[in-house]
């Protein structure tokens, strides 16, 4: 929910300083990792429990492999069919990855 609510920021950021192109193109930056990442925790999340050790580990190759492919899809439409700045999306779509790797930090301090 952070992540989403950090593009969303970003996204108004850009679309302030620079335009509205900037905008959306900052938007489907995140989106570019957000949605495949959601995707993957979907899959992955699907089962638990202590018998469910084979289900659990095929579940998070599976969920792998439709995360990438899944990102290799969305960055084809993007930029086959919608003109984005591409410095920007680039910039969103690592700062949403950063999230995820940093996001382990900031829970830890708030407890």
């Amino acid at each position: 929910m952070f992540q989403l609510a950090f593009v969303g920021l970003l996204a108004l950021i850009f679309t302030e300083m620079m335009e509205p192109k900037a905008g959306y193109s900052a938007l489907l930056g995140g989106l570019v990792y957000l949605i495949p990442s959601g995707l993957f925790a979907a899959i992955f999340f699907r089962k638990s429990g202590a018998n469910a050790g084979k289900q659990i580990v095929f579940n998070f190759y599976w969920g792998e492999i439709v995360k990438i492919f899944i990102s290799a899809l969305l960055f084809i439409v993007i930029f086959k069919w919608i003109a984005v700045s591409v410095g920007v999306f680039f910039v969103t779509y690592l700062a949403a990855q950063l999230t995820f790797w940093f996001s382990p930090l900031l829970v830890s301090r708030e407890r």
